[in-house]
């Protein structure tokens, strides 16, 4: 009996798209046709509408997924984080590291979804990430 399963895939980068970005969204759609949801506080980057129009990736802007308490949480205890001033631009990488997780679940309870394939963008796909998800149905 064949099950039917759906999935979608969700990338999430606070902060300077990377252009690699791209190339993450291209090797993932060699393998996977499914929805493609980037969580993006860079909506300003020439890279969104690569994404949008020859990826045919759903972009959320970050601002629309934020946690407020997470954000609350955050500056209580900020100096528990290590805020790394000579990243430049990536200052605050530890924290983004939790962050993406609180987004990600807002971006869930928000559109009702609950099959999620979470993915850090340096990360490349070389299956059908569907594999992994029937194994567990």
């Amino acid at each position: 009996m064949m099950i039917n399963y759906y999935m979608i895939i969700v990338y999430c980068f606070i902060g300077g798209l990377p252009s690699y970005a791209i190339e993450t969204v291209y090797q993932t759609r060699l393998f996977f046709k499914g929805d493609i949801y980037f969580i993006v506080s860079d909506l300003a980057s020439p890279i969104i509408d690569i994404l949008k129009n020859k990826y045919n990736v759903i972009i959320i802007p970050y601002k629309q997924v934020i946690d407020a308490e997470f954000n609350q949480c955050t500056e209580q205890y900020i100096h528990k984080f290590s805020i790394v001033e000579a990243a430049k631009g990536r200052e605050r990488l530890f924290i983004y590291a939790f962050e993406r997780f609180a987004v990600l679940y807002q971006l869930m309870c928000q559109r009702n979804i609950t099959d999620v394939f979470f993915i850090e963008l340096d990360n490349l796909i070389y299956d059908d990430p569907l594999k992994i998800g029937r194994a567990h149905v």
